[in-house]
């Protein structure tokens, strides 16, 4: 009899305690679609911001690779004028030995 009498107080409690459960669900689930919410705007956020490094890399790679064309350039004019003023040294030691053997030629000469 007294189990019968302290069903309607077990039913009370019952239900206040649902009633709790049901406003800690609601605030877990507020909670988290604030936290989806959050990250969703930080994965955007970061992605925004590798999207901006990726550019700056790819500029970056850009002067690198147009740096060394252009060193590139300049390494074949210097080893091309490097050859013409090796050229024009060894012709130029060419005719002086041919120009010290005439006149050598000719002093000998002179002297019979």
């Amino acid at each position: 009899e007294a189990e019968i009498q302290a069903m309607p107080e077990e039913r009370k409690r019952l239900e206040k305690l649902t009633k709790q459960l049901e406003k800690d669900i609601k605030s877990l689930e507020s909670g988290r679609d604030e936290r989806i919410q959050f990250f969703g705007k930080q994965v955007e956020k970061l992605k925004r911001e590798a999207k901006q490094h990726l550019e700056k890399l790819e500029r970056q790679r850009e002067n690198t690779e147009q740096a060394n064309v252009e060193l590139e350039v300049v390494r074949n004019e210097i080893q091309a004028q490097e050859g013409k003023d090796e050229a024009a040294g060894q012709s130029r030691e060419g005719l002086s030995g041919a120009a010290v053997a005439g006149y050598i030629g000719c002093q000998t000469e002179g002297a019979r």
